[in-house]
């Protein structure tokens, strides 16, 4: 199973819907995202994108990073360790 179908697979497990699929299926593309690049990305609204985030983030797929309350960057661990040492 590769990493898109494990996401994709437990969020549905878990119920998450919406714009928490997308991303969370998007997250190959977009390791490290602000939550104005989903509201961008996706064309939400900012509490859209700001749940979608939240529930990555609880789920152990994303990680805030900067350690601010504005202006934050999460980060997808797995598929970022992936791109800077070129394996699983």
């Amino acid at each position: 199973m590769s990493f898109r179908e494990e996401v994709l697979f437990d969020l549905r497990e878990k119920k998450f819907t919406g714009v928490v699929t997308q991303l969370g299926g998007d997250l190959i593309g977009y390791p490290i995202v602000s939550v104005n690049d989903v509201k961008e990305i996706y064309n939400v609204a900012y509490p859209t994108a700001n749940n979608a985030v939240a529930k990555l983030c609880e789920a152990g797929y994303l990680k805030e990073l900067t350690g601010r309350s504005y202006g934050r960057l999460f980060v997808c661990d797995r598929v970022y360790d992936v791109i800077n040492n070129g394996n699983e």
